[in-house]
């Protein structure tokens, strides 16, 4: 009877033991998969220039082992399998931008440095995050101020302002955003489930509605200044991350489907009245018609996609370098060239084990604010993958969204850990159950 009451409330979690083993043994897996690849690529003979950045990968390395060892001595109970997630999906994209872009290493060895900098403040100095939920409507104001303040004084990049150039650094701000309307989202949803709860009726629906209506005009505002900006990849991601958290919290399949009815209608005005969206869906649709102008980038891709077949072509053997955005947009093509078919499901494989841990969280989270917060991340999470995974393998038009972890790119990969530490922080709570 003993160890039936110690495992008690922790049945969604396997019995972990002291000193994080699990998170140790994957971390060593990683150590040894990081050298081979670094073998493999300076066995491909590629053109590193007068600076080998080699060293920052061991750095990377060496700073994830770091954070394992100072999990240990907090006694931390977070999800053991996070942090090696994180760790294998961060030093892929570093090993995939090093190839492509070997000058480039070392500034991705700085943004994950930084990312993971910000994982280790927020557990030490957030005792308990569940005080965001107190401050939701300032993370509303927020994320709005922010969209529209890069809109008035951004940088525009390909036609949108989604940049705040520094001159050293530029700063993506709708990385942040997701996770602080995600937090109001989560938030008033707990506030309000009773109300948006109830079954809809005569008596009932006025008081619906006087709820509903504020969630859906103060989400449509910042829905819309993310399409003013013509940053569409970002406002699909939030659209569907608040479209499964609100039918996850009030099962109300009506409300749903008018909600997926209404996208509907709005894709077809934006492809109407928006230039930009139009162009982008026609060269979708047929991108060889445009293939040495607008359909470029998606033809090369394909191309890279086709070369790589089930096996790739090797670890540094291919020739993605040809794909515009390669490191960006597109990095999932160098690795379904380089790595193969089987390479990307295994790739997709780790995608789906990190979310199905988030999802895990939220069913095992001791209030609603924390299983609402951490099923709305791991919904955001699983849509951005989706979205740029589809969006690459050309199942719908491509977004211009970051692939989580393994794209260049500063903003994402500090977004990201700071989601990862929430996330840990929501698991911890689940195990002291």
């Amino acid at each position: 009877m003993k160890s039936d009451k110690k495992t008690a409330g922790t049945s969604m979690f396997p019995v972990y033991h002291k000193g994080r083993p699990d998170e140790r043994m994957l971390l060593a897996v990683i150590t040894m998969i990081f050298l081979l690849a670094i073998y493999i690529i300076h066995r491909s003979n590629l053109e590193f220039g007068k600076f080998d950045p080699t060293i920052t990968g061991f750095i990377i390395l060496a700073s994830f082992w770091a954070i394992h060892f100072f999990l240990i001595f907090r006694k931390e109970k977070g999800d053991e399998l996070f942090l090696p997630l994180a760790a294998f999906l961060s030093i892929l994209g570093w090993i995939i931008v090093f190839r492509l872009r070997p000058q480039l290493a070392s500034k991705q060895m700085i943004w994950i440095l930084a990312g993971e900098a910000v994982f280790l403040l927020w557990i030490c100095f957030v005792k308990d995050y569940r005080v965001l939920e107190d401050f939701k409507y300032l993370f509303l104001v927020g994320a709005v101020s922010l969209q529209a303040a890069v809109a008035i004084f951004g940088k525009e990049v390909n036609g949108a302002k989604l940049w705040f150039d520094f001159g050293v650094f530029s700063f993506q701000p709708v990385e942040f955003v997701k996770i602080f309307l995600t937090v109001f989202l989560a938030a008033y949803l707990k506030q309000n489930r009773e109300i948006l709860d109830k079954p809809i009726n005569r008596d009932s629906i006025g008081l619906l509605m006087r709820y509903i209506i504020p969630l859906l005009v103060l989400w449509g505002a910042a829905q819309m200044v993310l399409v003013l900006q013509k940053d569409l990849g970002m406002a699909l991601l939030l659209f569907g991350t608040f479209l499964g958290l609100f039918y996850a919290s009030t099962r109300k399949t009506g409300f749903t489907a008018l909600g997926i009815a209404l996208s509907v209608g709005g894709a077809f005005l934006l492809y109407r009245f928006f230039p930009h969206m139009r162009v982008r869906i026609n060269t979708w649709l047929d991108p060889w018609a445009t293939a040495q102008d607008s359909g470029y980038q998606i033809v090369q891709a394909l191309y890279a996609i086709a070369n790589g077949g089930l096996t790739g072509a090797g670890l540094g053997m291919g020739e993605p370098s040809s794909i515009p955005a390669i490191y960006t947009d597109y990095i999932f093509a160098a690795i379904l060239e380089e790595l193969g078919l089987w390479g990307g499901i295994v790739i997709l494989g780790l995608f789906l084990v990190l979310i199905q841990r988030m999802f895990k969280s939220s069913v095992c989270s001791k209030d609603e604010f924390s299983a609402f917060l951490a099923l709305g991340l791991g919904l955001m999470f699983a849509t951005q993958v989706f979205v740029i995974i589809a969006g690459t393998v050309k199942m719908i038009p491509l977004t211009g969204i970051t692939l989580p972890f393994i794209s260049y790119g500063g903003s994402s990969i500090v977004a990201n850990f700071l989601m990862l530490a929430i996330m840990f922080q929501i698991s911890s709570g689940c195990r002291n159950q």
